[in-house]
Order: structure tokens, then sequence, then C-alpha cells
């Protein structure tokens, strides 16, 4: 921590010591600069439910975790250490005026009694995935793309309401002012942007970030979420990730692009592909694709994490069933095969309200499940879906998304290997939240449109992610 002492008394005048808890929310402590010697070197304190807060604070699940996991550390008055990771300091974007020089630097977390590790923090459930995909000489590479809505930050009526804006270049030049605001800052935090555009549904946009090796797209989604909010927030505006915020065309979707690297070579490192095997896919591609089928229905619990995420599945452009496809929008997993490089899964399970850690370390996780077991992939589905090919695909008997949060749950407790992957802790922790979460919205149907029903799921989501 040494280096990153002398750069933080260098650079700033404050440092935000920040960690998601399991929601993705961003939990942090501000430190001035005559105390950085010390929590730089010994962290900094929280409660010790601070990774399970539900999101209007109740802290129900903690302490049904903490009664019954007394022997793991989990008592309700203790506290957990945020120490931070090497490597990830960096300016915070939002001070724009330069006032004050504010910092910012990522934190995993301990139990501060014991000083053992609090293995259900989402960073670390990610990073322990990226180190066993190293283990068996693969490193993944890749982006996310990330769409939110722009809305007024009182009225919150969208920006604009036309979903003909689509690739607008008008509707581009319209809101470049934000947009290439929140693009410079993001650059200037260290966290590159590919491409923006304006997208289907009304006040939307969408991010597409520069793909980048192991977990540090988790890092850059995590914190891009933060610095746009800010940002937004200077322009009299407010971004919203939540998954679907009203009786609106479509909904945020965060559509992870992920492919494998050989560690070790400098030729051939591109392990999706082969010139050689059908479809230009490598048996690598197809048996780490067996692992996403396999898990389908697990994986959609943490990829689509809130009660409101099940607004968007099931229907046009979004997940139905567990199917992979050539370049093929209405399938879960899209497979690109242009060329060795750009050989790629999109999987469009994730929602616009999910942690990136989770993300990538379920999508990791099955994968792996994949490529330890060979497991088997079922063929593409048809394109174009026609009646005739329809057939085809019932008798595929691919499985159908889970239509429901608790459905969802169910499935996640079903399936013991991701159960034992992510950790049993933290999968009893999870499902605690989200349990708890939908007796929040009891009487609330994902079925039903009506304002008041709608305007209850804003109520607990919108702020927050």
């Amino acid at each position: 921590m040494d280096k990153e002492i002398a750069e933080a008394n260098e650079k700033y005048d404050f440092i935000r010591f920040t960690f998601t808890d399991i929601h993705g929310i961003g939990r942090s402590k501000t430190v001035s600069k005559s105390s950085f010697d010390k929590f730089f070197k010994k962290g900094a304190q929280f409660y010790v439910g601070s990774l399970g807060f539900g999101f209007k604070g109740e802290l129900d699940a903690c302490d049904k975790v903490n009664g019954e996991q007394k022997a793991t550390n989990f008592q309700s008055t203790g506290n957990l250490t945020a120490l931070p990771v090497s490597g990830t300091l960096h300016p915070l974007s939002a001070d724009k005026d330069k006032t004050f020089r504010v910092g910012e630097i990522l934190c995993e977390t301990f139990h501060s009694a014991t000083g053992m590790r609090q293995e259900e923090n989402p960073r670390y459930i990610a990073r322990k995935q990226v180190d066993r995909l190293q283990s068996l000489g693969y490193e993944i590479y890749s982006s996310f793309e990330l769409e939110f809505m722009l809305v007024d930050s009182e009225t919150l009526k969208p920006v604009f309401s036309n979903i003909g804006e689509m690739f607008s270049s008008s509707n581009q030049s319209r809101f470049d002012p934000i947009l290439l605001d929140i693009t410079s800052q993001l650059e200037a935090v260290g966290i590159e942007v590919e491409t923006l555009q304006s997208e289907y549904s009304d006040g939307q946009f969408e991010i597409v970030f520069k793909p980048q090796l192991g977990i540090k797209i988790a890092d850059n989604l995590f914190l891009a979420k933060n610095c746009i909010k800010d940002i937004a927030l200077t322009h009299n505006l407010k971004a919203i990730f939540m998954t679907k915020i009203g009786d609106i065309h479509s909904c945020n979707g965060l559509h992870y692009n992920h492919s494998l690297r050989k560690i070790g070579t400098d030729d051939d490192i591109y392990a999706f592909y082969d010139k050689t095997g059908s479809l230009g896919l490598s048996d690598i591609c197809y048996r780490w694709l067996g692992g996403l089928i396999r898990h389908f229905r697990a994986m959609n619990s943490i990829c689509s994490p809130t009660f409101n995420c099940y607004r968007r599945l099931d229907k046009l452009w979004a997940p139905c069933y567990s199917g992979w496809g050539i370049d093929n929008r209405m399938e879960s997993y899209r497979v690109k095969n242009f060329s060795p490089e750009e050989t790629f899964i999109e999987s469009r399970l994730p929602s616009g309200s999910s942690n990136p850690y989770l993300v990538l370390a379920v999508t990791i996780a099955a994968g792996i499940d994949g490529l330890e077991n060979q497991l088997p992939c079922p063929p593409p589905s048809p394109l174009p879906l026609t009646v005739s090919s329809s057939d085809i695909y019932t008798k595929m008997e691919p499985s159908k998304v889970p239509l429901t949060l608790g459905e969802a749950l169910t499935a996640l407790e079903e399936d013991t290997y991701i159960v034992k992957t992510l950790g049993k802790e933290f999968v009893k922790w999870f499902i605690l939240l989200k349990e708890a979460e939908i007796n929040l919205l009891t009487g609330c149907d994902v079925k039903k449109k009506e304002v008041e029903i709608l305007a209850r799921e804003r109520d607990l989501y919108m702020d927050l992610l």
C-alpha cells in the first residue's frame, strides 16, 4: 500500500473507501488526508451486516443469518473492515469544480474481530472464479452493454419519448452535452468507453465499454453506474438503471459479452475460435455454452435479481428459453463468430439491476462446469424462427426462463453446483435478502402494469440501483 499512500497524499484531499454490497450498491466512508496512512493500512470500519442491508435498510436477513451462523462470526453487533485493493485508486468523477481533490479506492471486506475474510463479498466471489479459470489456463475477456434511462430529476419524465429516436443522429446531437460529459469523466477515471447511443425505449441510452481481462470489467461497471448517476444530477437529470420504471416500451438490460483467451501463448490465443470447427467455434466454446445452458435457470436469479426484473423476461429481445444461436437476438446466448478475435458469447440474461461482480462470477462458474465436465451443447436454434422450425426448436426441450423472482430463487437453491461454487453462506444471505424484498412488494404482480404497482417498485429500487 506504500505506493497508493504516496499517490493519495500527492493527488487528493479526501479518499472514499468503497465496497459493493450484495445488491451492487456502493457502501463507503470518506477519509480526510490527515488519516490516509492509518486507513490505507488498517482499513475502514463498517457494521458487519453492511453487505446485506435490504432496500429499505431492513436488517431482517442479516439478523437471520447472524442468528444461525455464530460460528462464522456474523454477530450482529460486530464490525467489518473494508481493506483497500491495490491498483484501484482513482479520481472521483463528480468532483468537477475541483474545490476539493477527491479520490476513491475499492475495498474488500473482512471480519474485524477475527481478521477472517467475508466470503460473501461479491468482489471476492468474482475474483475467486477468475482465479479458478486462470488455473485452467484461460482468462476471461469481457465487456458490458449498459442500458439506462435519463429522466427529469423532479418529474421523472423521460428526456425523449419517441422510440423512433433509436440511433437518431439528431437525438445524439441533442444529448451530446451530457453523453460526452459522462464519457469524458468515465475515461478520466480510467474507464474506457467504446460507443454510446440512444436506445429503443423512452429516454434510454446505451454505453458499451471496452473489453477488459479478468475482474477489471466488473470494477469498471460498478464504478461507472455510480459515476453516471452523479454526472446526471449535475445536468438536473436522474440516471435510472432499474429494469423497468413504468409502462413504457422497453427495459434496461446489461448484456454481457465475453470470450476466453489462452494464457501463456502468443499464438492462437482465442479459445472460442477454431477455423476447422463447426461454425468456426472450438470445443472449448461448445463446452462453455453447455455449462451456461445447464445452469441457465439458476443464473437468472443472479442476473435478474430484483422483483422488477421479471417484467423484462419472456418478452421480445429478452431471454425466454435456454437456447443459443449464431448472431440471433431472439436467444438468451447470442454467439458472434465474425473472426478469431471477434468470436464471443453475448449473454442476454443480465438486467440493468444486476450486480456486475455476481454476473461475472456466475457466468464463469457455469462455464467452468462445462469445461471440466465436458457438458454437451445442444444445436443452435433455427434462424429465422418460422412455423416449421418452431417444431424443431420445441423438440430441443430448452429450459423456460423463470417468470418470477421466487421461481428463480427456487432454481438457485436446487442447483447444487452453483450453490457450492458461489458459497452456501452467500446463497443463504442472498435468498434471505430476496425473500424480504418479495415480502415488501406483497400484492404486486409482474404481469400487471397498474400505475400504483409500478410506483411501489420505483420507490423500492430506483434511487439505490
